[in-house]
Protein backbone atom coordinates (compact mmCIF):
# COMPACT_ATOMS: atom_id res chain seq x y z
CA UNK A 1 0.00 0.00 0.00
CA UNK A 2 0.84 3.63 -0.66
CA UNK A 3 -0.21 6.49 1.00
CA UNK A 4 1.19 10.16 -0.59
CA UNK A 5 1.26 12.04 2.21
CA UNK A 6 3.05 9.47 5.06
CA UNK A 7 5.69 9.26 1.90
CA UNK A 8 5.85 12.89 2.20
CA UNK A 9 6.36 12.72 5.93
CA UNK A 10 9.16 10.04 5.51
CA UNK A 11 7.24 7.17 6.06
CA UNK A 12 8.04 4.30 4.09
CA UNK A 13 9.03 1.89 5.66
CA UNK A 14 7.41 -0.33 8.58
CA UNK A 15 10.12 0.57 10.87
CA UNK A 16 8.74 4.21 10.73
CA UNK A 17 5.19 2.81 13.03
CA UNK A 18 7.39 1.19 15.33
CA UNK A 19 8.33 3.12 18.75
CA UNK A 20 11.59 3.69 20.26
CA UNK A 21 12.50 0.26 20.97
CA UNK A 22 10.72 -1.21 17.90
CA UNK A 23 8.67 -4.14 19.75
CA UNK A 24 5.23 -2.43 18.86
CA UNK A 25 3.46 -0.05 16.94
CA UNK A 26 2.72 3.67 17.83
CA UNK A 27 -0.44 4.94 19.28
CA UNK A 28 -2.62 7.18 16.84
CA UNK A 29 -1.52 9.76 19.26
CA UNK A 30 1.99 9.22 19.35
CA UNK A 31 2.36 8.39 15.42
CA UNK A 32 0.41 12.18 14.74
CA UNK A 33 2.87 13.84 17.31
CA UNK A 34 5.72 12.44 16.01
CA UNK A 35 5.41 13.18 12.51
CA UNK A 36 2.89 16.34 12.37
CA UNK A 37 0.32 14.38 10.36
CA UNK A 38 -3.50 14.82 9.31
CA UNK A 39 -4.74 11.29 9.23
CA UNK A 40 -7.99 9.55 10.08
CA UNK A 41 -7.40 7.03 13.19
CA UNK A 42 -8.99 4.21 10.72
CA UNK A 43 -7.04 4.29 8.12
CA UNK A 44 -3.84 4.05 10.55
CA UNK A 45 -5.15 0.87 13.07
CA UNK A 46 -6.35 -0.45 9.69
CA UNK A 47 -2.62 -0.09 7.62
CA UNK A 48 -1.40 -1.50 11.35
CA UNK A 49 -3.96 -4.43 11.84
CA UNK A 50 -3.16 -5.53 8.15
CA UNK A 51 0.68 -5.37 8.64
CA UNK A 52 -0.04 -7.31 12.13
CA UNK A 53 -2.08 -9.81 9.98
CA UNK A 54 0.74 -10.59 7.91
CA UNK A 55 3.35 -11.22 9.69
CA UNK A 56 1.31 -13.47 11.45
CA UNK A 57 0.32 -14.98 8.57
CA UNK A 58 3.40 -15.97 7.39
CA UNK A 59 4.55 -16.65 11.12
CA UNK A 60 7.03 -14.13 11.02
CA UNK A 61 9.43 -14.56 13.81
CA UNK A 62 10.06 -11.16 16.24
CA UNK A 63 12.64 -8.81 15.24
CA UNK A 64 15.08 -9.45 18.17
CA UNK A 65 15.81 -12.96 16.19
CA UNK A 66 19.27 -12.72 15.29
CA UNK A 67 18.26 -14.13 11.91
CA UNK A 68 17.21 -11.02 9.58
CA UNK A 69 13.90 -10.14 10.00
CA UNK A 70 11.32 -9.63 7.24
CA UNK A 71 11.51 -6.13 7.05
CA UNK A 72 14.98 -5.84 6.37
CA UNK A 73 14.48 -8.48 3.60
CA UNK A 74 12.34 -6.29 2.38
CA UNK A 75 14.33 -2.63 2.78
CA UNK A 76 16.71 -4.71 0.61
CA UNK A 77 14.35 -6.46 -2.52
CA UNK A 78 15.14 -5.09 -5.41
CA UNK A 79 11.05 -5.79 -6.08
CA UNK A 80 9.78 -4.91 -3.08
CA UNK A 81 6.33 -6.50 -4.78
CA UNK A 82 7.41 -9.91 -6.23
CA UNK A 83 9.16 -10.82 -2.67
CA UNK A 84 6.01 -9.88 -0.71
CA UNK A 85 4.15 -12.03 -3.58
CA UNK A 86 6.81 -14.81 -2.69
CA UNK A 87 6.47 -14.95 0.89
CA UNK A 88 2.80 -14.92 0.67
CA UNK A 89 2.47 -18.21 -1.34
CA UNK A 90 5.90 -19.68 -0.41
CA UNK A 91 3.68 -21.34 2.25
CA UNK A 92 1.16 -22.62 0.51
CA UNK A 93 2.72 -23.68 -2.52
CA UNK A 94 3.11 -27.44 -3.33
CA UNK A 95 5.12 -29.71 -5.66
CA UNK A 96 2.97 -31.47 -8.29
CA UNK A 97 3.76 -34.68 -6.98
CA UNK A 98 1.36 -36.68 -8.93
CA UNK A 99 1.89 -35.36 -12.60
CA UNK A 100 5.95 -35.68 -12.23
CA UNK A 101 4.97 -39.33 -11.00
CA UNK A 102 3.17 -40.16 -14.29
CA UNK A 103 6.40 -38.79 -16.13
CA UNK A 104 8.68 -40.79 -14.65
CA UNK A 105 6.72 -44.05 -14.93
CA UNK A 106 5.85 -43.07 -18.69
CA UNK A 107 9.39 -42.73 -19.37
CA UNK A 108 10.79 -45.56 -17.21
CA UNK A 109 12.97 -43.35 -15.13
CA UNK A 110 13.38 -44.74 -11.78
CA UNK A 111 15.12 -42.67 -10.12
CA UNK A 112 13.32 -39.18 -9.25
CA UNK A 113 16.53 -37.12 -8.82
CA UNK A 114 17.43 -37.94 -12.54
CA UNK A 115 15.25 -34.65 -13.25
CA UNK A 116 15.77 -31.55 -12.22
CA UNK A 117 11.83 -30.40 -12.05
CA UNK A 118 13.20 -26.92 -10.94
CA UNK A 119 14.80 -26.61 -14.21
CA UNK A 120 12.05 -28.17 -16.02
CA UNK A 121 9.35 -25.32 -15.20
CA UNK A 122 11.84 -22.38 -15.81
CA UNK A 123 12.81 -23.48 -19.08
CA UNK A 124 9.96 -22.41 -20.96
CA UNK A 125 10.23 -18.57 -19.49
CA UNK A 126 14.04 -18.80 -20.61
CA UNK A 127 13.58 -19.93 -24.06
CA UNK A 128 10.89 -17.56 -24.93
CA UNK A 129 8.38 -14.42 -23.96
CA UNK A 130 5.18 -16.18 -25.77
CA UNK A 131 2.32 -15.98 -23.37
CA UNK A 132 0.71 -18.64 -25.38
CA UNK A 133 3.93 -21.44 -25.36
CA UNK A 134 4.97 -21.06 -22.00
CA UNK A 135 1.25 -21.38 -21.16
CA UNK A 136 1.26 -24.43 -23.05
CA UNK A 137 4.20 -25.94 -21.77
CA UNK A 138 2.53 -25.14 -18.30
CA UNK A 139 -0.46 -27.42 -19.44
CA UNK A 140 1.94 -30.39 -21.23
CA UNK A 141 4.13 -30.82 -18.22
CA UNK A 142 1.25 -30.80 -15.66
CA UNK A 143 -0.50 -33.17 -18.06
CA UNK A 144 -3.28 -30.93 -18.85
CA UNK A 145 -3.64 -31.00 -22.43
CA UNK A 146 -6.68 -33.17 -23.72
CA UNK A 147 -6.57 -36.26 -25.45
CA UNK A 148 -8.93 -38.35 -27.11
CA UNK A 149 -8.48 -40.80 -24.42
CA UNK A 150 -9.79 -38.64 -21.92
CA UNK A 151 -12.44 -36.70 -24.37
CA UNK A 152 -13.34 -40.36 -25.18
CA UNK A 153 -14.10 -41.02 -21.65
CA UNK A 154 -16.27 -37.53 -21.16
CA UNK A 155 -18.38 -38.31 -24.53
CA UNK A 156 -16.53 -35.68 -26.02
CA UNK A 157 -14.84 -37.52 -28.91
CA UNK A 158 -16.06 -40.79 -31.04
CA UNK A 159 -12.99 -42.43 -30.59
CA UNK A 160 -10.11 -43.03 -28.23
CA UNK A 161 -7.29 -43.54 -30.86
CA UNK A 162 -4.67 -41.60 -32.12
CA UNK A 163 -6.11 -38.22 -34.08
CA UNK A 164 -2.61 -39.16 -36.43
CA UNK A 165 -2.85 -43.04 -36.92
CA UNK A 166 -5.81 -44.44 -35.56
CA UNK A 167 -4.48 -47.32 -34.14
CA UNK A 168 -3.22 -46.53 -30.47
CA UNK A 169 -4.88 -45.05 -27.79
CA UNK A 170 -3.71 -41.62 -27.61
CA UNK A 171 -1.99 -41.02 -24.42
CA UNK A 172 0.41 -37.85 -24.44
CA UNK A 173 3.43 -39.81 -24.56
CA UNK A 174 1.84 -41.45 -28.29
CA UNK A 175 0.90 -38.05 -28.99
CA UNK A 176 4.14 -36.30 -28.95
CA UNK A 177 6.10 -38.66 -29.27
CA UNK A 178 5.71 -42.77 -29.96
CA UNK A 179 2.66 -42.30 -32.95
CA UNK A 180 4.44 -43.13 -36.49
CA UNK A 181 3.90 -40.28 -38.03
CA UNK A 182 4.91 -37.79 -35.20
CA UNK A 183 8.29 -39.87 -35.26
CA UNK A 184 8.46 -39.01 -38.92
CA UNK A 185 7.89 -35.67 -38.28
CA UNK A 186 10.52 -35.37 -35.07
CA UNK A 187 13.09 -37.42 -37.82
CA UNK A 188 12.71 -34.36 -40.25
CA UNK A 189 13.40 -31.48 -37.81
CA UNK A 190 16.29 -33.63 -36.81
CA UNK A 191 17.23 -33.60 -40.27
CA UNK A 192 16.24 -29.64 -40.80
CA UNK A 193 18.64 -29.10 -37.30
CA UNK A 194 21.24 -30.31 -39.30
CA UNK A 195 21.42 -28.97 -42.66
CA UNK A 196 20.91 -25.67 -41.61
CA UNK A 197 23.97 -26.02 -38.72
CA UNK A 198 25.53 -27.98 -40.76
CA UNK A 199 26.43 -30.86 -37.51
CA UNK A 200 24.67 -33.68 -36.62
CA UNK A 201 21.75 -33.04 -34.42
CA UNK A 202 19.97 -35.83 -32.50
CA UNK A 203 16.98 -34.87 -29.89
CA UNK A 204 16.29 -37.34 -27.12
CA UNK A 205 12.67 -37.79 -26.08
CA UNK A 206 13.81 -36.67 -23.22
CA UNK A 207 14.96 -33.07 -24.90
CA UNK A 208 11.30 -32.90 -27.40
CA UNK A 209 9.17 -33.53 -24.60
CA UNK A 210 11.01 -30.80 -22.18
CA UNK A 211 12.07 -32.83 -19.12
CA UNK A 212 15.92 -32.46 -19.83
CA UNK A 213 17.83 -29.59 -21.40
CA UNK A 214 19.33 -30.28 -24.38
CA UNK A 215 23.15 -30.20 -24.36
CA UNK A 216 24.19 -27.66 -27.32
CA UNK A 217 25.31 -24.26 -27.67
CA UNK A 218 22.60 -21.76 -27.65
CA UNK A 219 20.54 -24.87 -25.49
CA UNK A 220 17.45 -22.28 -24.79
CA UNK A 221 16.92 -21.40 -28.93
CA UNK A 222 16.92 -25.29 -29.19
CA UNK A 223 14.62 -25.19 -26.89
CA UNK A 224 12.49 -22.40 -28.04
CA UNK A 225 12.12 -24.63 -31.41
CA UNK A 226 11.33 -27.97 -29.30
CA UNK A 227 8.45 -26.22 -27.71
CA UNK A 228 7.16 -24.60 -30.46
CA UNK A 229 6.92 -27.81 -32.12
CA UNK A 230 4.83 -29.58 -29.54
CA UNK A 231 2.27 -26.71 -30.16
CA UNK A 232 2.71 -27.38 -33.42
CA UNK A 233 1.14 -30.80 -33.28
CA UNK A 234 -1.45 -29.78 -30.51
CA UNK A 235 -2.76 -27.49 -32.98
CA UNK A 236 -2.22 -30.26 -35.78
CA UNK A 237 -4.71 -32.23 -33.44
CA UNK A 238 -6.99 -29.96 -33.20
CA UNK A 239 -7.78 -29.40 -36.82
CA UNK A 240 -6.81 -33.23 -38.11
CA UNK A 241 -4.35 -32.72 -40.09
CA UNK A 242 -0.77 -34.55 -40.21
CA UNK A 243 2.11 -31.95 -38.94
CA UNK A 244 4.32 -31.28 -42.32
CA UNK A 245 7.65 -29.84 -41.79
CA UNK A 246 6.89 -27.01 -44.77
CA UNK A 247 3.73 -25.83 -42.31
CA UNK A 248 5.98 -25.93 -39.28
CA UNK A 249 8.79 -24.18 -40.83
CA UNK A 250 6.34 -20.73 -41.54
CA UNK A 251 5.26 -21.22 -38.14
CA UNK A 252 8.60 -20.53 -37.00
CA UNK A 253 9.15 -17.76 -39.92
CA UNK A 254 5.98 -16.21 -38.20
CA UNK A 255 7.71 -16.19 -34.75
CA UNK A 256 10.98 -15.16 -35.61
CA UNK A 257 9.54 -11.92 -38.01
CA UNK A 258 7.64 -11.20 -34.64
CA UNK A 259 10.82 -11.83 -32.28
CA UNK A 260 12.52 -9.55 -34.93
CA UNK A 261 10.18 -6.33 -35.07
CA UNK A 262 10.17 -6.22 -31.04
CA UNK A 263 14.06 -6.95 -30.26
CA UNK A 264 17.61 -5.86 -31.46
CA UNK A 265 19.09 -7.01 -34.54
CA UNK A 266 21.66 -7.95 -33.11
CA UNK A 267 20.21 -9.80 -29.97
CA UNK A 268 17.93 -11.75 -32.60
CA UNK A 269 20.57 -12.77 -34.66
CA UNK A 270 22.63 -14.14 -31.53
CA UNK A 271 19.95 -15.89 -30.86
CA UNK A 272 18.76 -17.43 -34.40
CA UNK A 273 22.18 -17.63 -36.23
CA UNK A 274 21.75 -19.65 -38.86
CA UNK A 275 18.38 -21.07 -37.91
CA UNK A 276 17.04 -18.38 -38.71
CA UNK A 277 14.18 -19.05 -41.91
CA UNK A 278 13.93 -14.87 -42.53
Amino acid sequence: MFYKSWSQKGINYILDLLNANGDSFLSYDDFVCKYNININFLNYYGTTSAIKAYFLDCKIESQTTKSENIVEKFKKAKKPSKFVYSSLIEKKQTQPTISQSKWLNDLNIKNQIEVNWKEVYSLPFKATIETKLTNFQYKFIHRRIATNSFLHKIGKSPSDKCTFCDLETKSLLHLFWECKFIQTFWKELESWLSTKLQTPIACSKLNCLGIKKIDQDNSNTFYHILLLVKYFIDLCKLKSVLPKMSAFKNKLQQVQSMEKQIGHAESFSKKWGLLSCI
